[in-house]
């Protein structure tokens, strides 16, 4: 894997699939973002996400409360 990190990660993520049919369930879980994303991004980086959905608000406040 690449040591490179961001200034910026934009993620426009799709709806979130409960059955998982698409595979993009594990976008909205806690664990993608700590092992996935956070570490790509620079100590000052920004992670912006564009969905439809509530949950990430949700997602956004455990995030920020680590």
């Amino acid at each position: 894997m690449s040591e490179e990190k961001f200034d910026v990660i934009l993620g426009d993520l799709p709806e979130l699939d409960e059955s998982n049919s698409s595979g993009s369930s594990h976008l909205y879980t806690k664990s993608f973002y700590e092992n996935v994303v956070i570490p790509k991004l620079k100590g000052n980086g920004l992670l912006v996400t564009q969905v439809t959905l509530f949950i990430i608000l949700l997602l956004f406040y455990f995030l920020t409360n680590i």
